[in-house]
């Protein structure tokens, strides 16, 4: 349903040992996507969040502050903060066109 796929930030530790080798070396990949009833976040190639949600018309986005609001399986109003992704403006904009779809 949503997908947001991008090469993952270099930390400040990688590229002082390495310099201007880490950028093409050790990149991984951001991933986060909606499914018809999950949402998966990964950074840098690793699992953060994993969680079933009810309904995908349910799920609200906060531009300002980078806050996906949804209701999760147990029925429970949960937040997840997605600042960790760096959205550009693009990204934020396809995030918000496809939840009002």
């Amino acid at each position: 349903m949503l997908k947001i796929i991008k090469a993952s930030d270099i930390g400040f530790w990688s590229y002082q040992f390495l310099g201007l080798l880490s950028f093409f070396f050790n990149r991984g990949k951001d991933f986060f996507v909606i499914t018809e009833h999950k949402i998966i976040l990964l950074l840098d190639d690793k699992l953060i969040k994993k969680i079933e949600y009810l309904d995908f018309s349910s799920i609200t986005f906060n531009s300002a502050s980078s806050i996906l609001n949804f209701i999760d399986k147990e029925n429970r109003t949960r937040n997840l903060n997605l600042s960790r992704l760096r959205l550009t403006y693009e990204e934020i904009q396809y995030i918000k066109s496809k939840l009002n779809d």
